[in-house]
């Protein structure tokens, strides 16, 4: 990328193909963004020629790439967006981003002031975001009730604006050096096991996947989750079960098959010991 950052005026090259839906900003349920000092907020699906260049933004931005492919350049760094990671650049802090084919994702410009100030010494930075696919789905979920005009809609348009901000702290928050990386290695691995509750999962397994050790495993799961590595196996396998034997008439034998274990009876002896319940009455809502 040709560097531009010097340039004495800003640059903005949206083309027509080019998709933004802004989050109405304006209206009463979106009350809980204004108060998190979110001055504006947006879905975005950009195709070439696509181009931002800021000098001197009055504004935090926050993006997080979904889809394709984008640059970056900053006086100090430069680099490609990633899905599944955010980038931050503080307010008055130049930065230049586009895309030479296609690219997709959604943002956050937050005040300079008030509740984001601490952010102004903050670098431009990337990292590994464990809740962008919910924020994302919090986002679309606000934006597709915001349109509405019932009172429920607007009710849940609210509910989800103060969704959107929680995650948008957790996601800002001040973490030690290190602490994202292995958010993003737990976060990994439980998606995997999730994906995969038939397996026949061990800690060394697990360990293996989050490239830690069993040990330091072990003692990160229970300074972060407060559980040990199986328990959280487990809990996710139950999550699973009760979700089967509410909304599916599948057998004792096929959910267990489902889930990990190797017969009904292993299965129905877990599920009690974990709910205080047998499958059968926690089918039956007795």
């Amino acid at each position: 990328m040709a560097s531009p950052i010097q340039n004495i005026s800003d640059r903005i090259v949206i083309p027509p193909a080019c998709q933004e839906r802004y989050l109405p900003m304006d209206i009463p349920c979106a009350r809980p963004l204004r108060e998190r000092g979110i001055l504006a907020a947006g879905i975005s699906r950009l195709f070439a020629p696509y181009e931002i260049l800021r000098i001197h933004p009055a504004f935090h931005l926050l993006i997080f790439p979904t889809a394709g492919t984008a640059q970056f350049e900053t006086p100090q760094t430069k680099g490609h967006f990633q899905r599944g990671q955010a980038w931050f650049a503080p307010a008055r802090h130049p930065h230049h981003y586009l895309t030479k084919k296609f690219w997709a994702g959604f943002w956050f410009a937050l005040q300079e002031k008030g509740r984001w100030e601490r952010l102004a010494e903050a670098p431009v930075r990337q990292w590994h975001s464990t809740g962008f696919s919910r924020l994302q789905s919090a986002m679309e979920n606000f934006w597709d009730e915001a349109a509405r005009s019932d009172p429920l809609s607007q009710e849940a348009a609210r509910a989800y604006a103060e969704i959107i901000g929680v995650f948008l702290d957790r996601e800002l928050r001040p973490d030690p050096p290190g602490v994202r990386d292995l958010q993003h290695r737990l976060s990994s691995v439980w998606d995997e096991v999730n994906r995969q509750l038939q397996y026949p999962w061990r800690v060394h397994d697990l360990a293996s996947k989050a490239h830690l050790s069993p040990v330091y495993f072990h003692r990160i799961m229970v300074k972060h989750h407060g559980m040990r590595p199986m328990e959280m196996v487990t809990l996710l396998r139950m999550r699973q079960a009760k979700e089967l034997l509410r909304n599916t008439h599948y057998t004792l034998d096929q959910i267990a098959s489902l889930i990990g274990y190797q017969t009904a009876f292993a299965f129905s002896r877990a599920f009690k010991r974990h709910t205080g319940c047998s499958p059968k009455t926690f089918r039956s809502g007795a």
